[in-house]
């Protein structure tokens, strides 16, 4: 619902009431709610609390004009509004421990800015147009959707308009040069699935289209995900900012995870290499740089001692300690395999760990009583191991980003079973587990979600009935309801009866990794948005009875609390940065390893 203001200069004062105890928050924070009005109509619109020197910023949406945002930390906050075409002057407002303060805020009319499709702001850079009008339909088209299309974002190729020519050494490249420059592995894309007629189609479509004649363009943003105030009138976002500093630029997030404390690891892989520890509470953030700045850390696992364990992209699996702040590695020597990476480490409930090398195209495991590792290939040369996860019988599913397929390892039997997803050739990053041994994920490229009933191999699928959707993540809460990451909002689906609902995330972004605690909240990185930044969605604020964020012990994440033995002492015996590679100096080779759209 909506509301009209009828008189505005009314609307524009504010006002900070006592209010009686607040009977149902978290203690010593307070509330903050009111009237949102404008000129026009409008739905859902956000509202933004942002904390005055922090980096601590609420966000709400409006329900029928009115908005509420709980569990308020003390302070001075800057308050607004705004939608695609309204927007509100910042107002301050000071919030108590325990008590109400109210704002009344009034949006006035603004000229939009058009958005690219996608999680990118791209500015006056680009040129944006319609899809059809970038990518006109036809055969051309429809071969750019089975093959670039699979890896690369819908703005990747408008950023580079070239000759028939330059496309064809490009086309080339990914049909010919190993994946990742691993001399062992097949190229990107097979002849199989790009035949020589279909090259000379494909060419003569980029050729007209992207050529050398055309502006950088984007595709242009034109239909939003449904919004239904019913279900955003209830939800509260809580950003947490990681500012670049003068000695860490252009930071990136990319996972998180929770220790037994309830604190918020995370992953930041590029151009700092650290390990970041947030406390929810504070908002205070611990930053733990990397010996080498190309280790890049990618996904994190913690562990009984609340010690870290993470997969780097020219690391293999890395071990460090907080307390100490010392590292060790595994999974790799200085004179074999010195480009082994890794991506997402999981634990099993014996304490051992698992984690992909989507370059050398396996998997790993360390044996926890030995500290011995062993790789094993996956089954598809075209595989690119990403996301995994260990199941609660301690079976491994890890999903080919390729290969689009999942696939089963049984350490017993040291066995694979794939099973192939029917929306084939697609793109898939991260499997999800519901209670019932469900395997979840999603068809990235195909906006699709995707269920695997491992005891009959069934396939069940669910289609986001929203233009260029892109399940990038898939995970599921204490509830079973399922719940996906697509650029710029969340999905949740209810398996049952097939329901979605939508989140719209408070800024432009993809978000690559869902992180569920106990209480379904939802834990994320907003990866593309500037600064950068971790979040937390509360699906109904109502349920919030902490900050800390804790696993529910049904979760896969958890399989590591059911293992009783010893801890893992880390030696040290890395600080210097490990088994090679190494920058020549800070800053060069690279930095940290950029693998291109098909892996971001």
């Amino acid at each position: 619902m909506q509301r009209i203001a009828t008189t505005l200069a009314g609307a524009l004062l504010s006002t900070a009431l006592a209010a009686p105890a607040l009977a149902d928050h978290i203690a010593g924070n307070g509330e903050l709610k009111g009237t949102v009005t404008a000129p026009k109509a409008f739905t859902a619109a956000k509202v933004f609390a942002h904390k005055a020197s922090t980096n601590i910023t609420y966000m709400v949406f409006t329900q029928g004009g009115k908005y509420d945002v709980v569990n308020v930390m003390p302070g001075t906050y800057e308050v607004w509004a705004q939608t695609p075409d309204l927007l509100a002057q910042k107002k301050t407002i000071e919030v108590t421990a325990d008590k109400t303060a109210a704002a009344e805020i009034a949006m006035s009319a603004v000229t939009p800015v058009p958005q690219a499709v996608g999680p990118y702001a791209f500015g006056k850079e680009r040129q944006l147009v319609s899809y059809d009008k970038l990518y006109p339909p036809g055969p051309g088209r429809d071969i750019l959707h089975d093959t670039c299309f699979v890896c690369h974002a819908l703005n990747f190729l408008p950023a580079q308009p070239q000759s028939r020519e330059g496309w064809g050494a490009a086309v080339d490249y990914m049909t010919t040069s190993p994946r990742w420059g691993i001399k062992e592995n097949t190229p990107f894309l097979s002849t199989e699935r790009l035949t020589p007629e279909k090259r000379e189609i494909l060419l003569d479509y980029l050729g007209k289209y992207l050529g050398p004649d055309q502006p950088v363009r984007a595709v242009l943003h034109e239909e939003d995900e449904p919004r239904d105030e019913a279900v955003l009138g209830k939800a509260q976002y809580i950003m947490y900012e990681l500012a670049d500093t003068p000695d860490m630029q252009k930071r990136l997030t990319q996972e998180t995870t929770f220790d037994s404390k309830g604190n918020v690891w995370v992953t930041e892989p590029r151009a700092v290499s650290a390990m970041t520890l947030l406390d929810p509470r504070t908002g205070k953030a611990t930053v733990y740089k990397t010996p080498n700045v190309i280790w890049a850390p990618h996904g994190a696992a913690i562990d009984t001692d609340d010690t870290v364990w993470f997969g780097g992209l020219k690391a293999g699996l890395v071990h460090l300690d907080p307390k100490t702040g010392n590292w060790d590695t595994y999974g790799k020597t200085a004179e074999t395999h010195k480009d082994s990476g890794g991506l997402s480490p999981f634990w099993d409930s014996k304490g051992n760990a698992y984690w992909t090398d989507i370059r050398f195209n396996r998997i790993g495991r360390l044996d926890r009583k030995t500290l011995t590792w062993k790789y094993y290939n996956t089954v598809s040369s075209l595989g690119s191991p990403y996301g995994i996860l260990v199941d609660r019988k301690d079976k491994v599913w890890f999903a080919e980003f390729h290969g689009c397929a999942i696939v089963k390892f049984d350490p017993e039997t040291e066995t694979m079973q794939k099973y192939p997803s029917p929306s084939t050739p697609c793109l898939i990053r991260r499997p999800g587990l519901d209670s019932k041994g469900n395997i979840w994920y999603g068809a990235y490229d195909r906006g699709r979600i995707e269920k695997l009933d491992p005891n009959t191999g069934k396939i069940t699928q669910f289609q986001i009935p929203v233009k260029f959707a892109t399940p990038y993540d898939t995970w599921v809460d204490p509830n079973d309801n399922v719940w996906s990451s697509s650029d710029n909002y969340f999905v949740k689906l209810e398996p049952a009866t097939g329901k979605m609902s939508y989140y719209p995330t408070p800024q432009q972004t993809d978000e690559p990794k869902i992180t569920i605690t106990r209480e379904g909240a939802i834990w994320y990185t907003a990866r593309s948005a500037r600064p950068a930044s971790t979040a937390v969605l509360y699906p109904d604020k109502a349920k919030m009875k902490t900050f800390g964020a804790y696993f529910s012990m049904n979760d896969p994440n958890a399989n590591i609390y059911k293992y009783k033995g010893p801890a893992i002492k880390v030696t040290g015996k890395d600080n210097n940065g490990g088994p090679g590679p190494r920058p020549k100096k800070p800053g060069e080779d690279g930095s940290n390893p950029n693998l291109g759209a098909a892996v971001d």
